[in-house]
């Protein structure tokens, strides 16, 4: 996490230490300009229906509208605004996606954290004007000792990384983290 990365900010304290990775900013631009046209057309369209008597039937569609307009508006301010903060600490690794709703939060015991390792989480297409673009999204997965419970060995963080190499510098970076905090102070250099 250096200076070249201004996505991911760490702050370490004595015993603590804390990631927050932002989201991929330039995804959200072209959905926040589509929730911008996709409200004003809604806005034309209510004022043109709420002139005309007898057309009540349009509303129902509104609605249905309305409701597409809130998931657009929503994506791009969750890409806008969305964080996911890491802590590591003595106790537990805690992951949250905030401010922006659903927040999503895993904690996990340090004891029962093995490794952690790049996935790939998704893969999609960005429309950019006529333009379509493969994109690759990445995240780091959590390994977890097998004697932490058979249902889950591996947890998916909430973190959303544009590519392999900051999942991977992530990834090696909690590594490290966890090496330095079950490591007892009194044997550090």
């Amino acid at each position: 996490m250096g200076p070249a990365d201004q996505r991911v900010t760490e702050r370490t304290d004595p015993g603590r230490i804390e990631i927050v990775v932002a989201e991929d900013r330039t995804t959200s631009l072209p959905v926040a300009v589509l929730a911008s046209v996709w409200a004003a057309m809604l806005l034309a369209w209510c004022l043109f229906a709420a002139r005309i008597p007898g057309l009540w039937c349009m509303w129902i569609g509104t609605l249905a509208h309305l409701a597409v307009g809130a998931i657009l508006a929503h994506r791009a301010l969750r890409g806008a605004l969305g964080r996911s903060h890491l802590t590591l600490d003595a106790r537990a690794l805690v992951c949250e996606r905030r401010p922006v709703p659903p927040r999503q939060r895993i904690e996990l015991p340090l004891p029962d954290l093995s490794s952690f390792a790049a996935v790939q989480r998704s893969e999609g297409l960005v429309i950019i004007g006529f333009l379509a673009e493969r994109v690759e999204r990445w995240t780091v997965e959590v390994q977890l000792k097998p004697e932490a419970g058979a249902e889950r060995r591996a947890v998916r963080l909430p973190v959303d990384l544009p590519s392999e190499t900051e999942a991977d510098r992530l990834a090696r970076r909690l590594d490290e983290a966890v090496v330095e905090l079950r490591t007892p102070s009194t044997y550090r250099e």
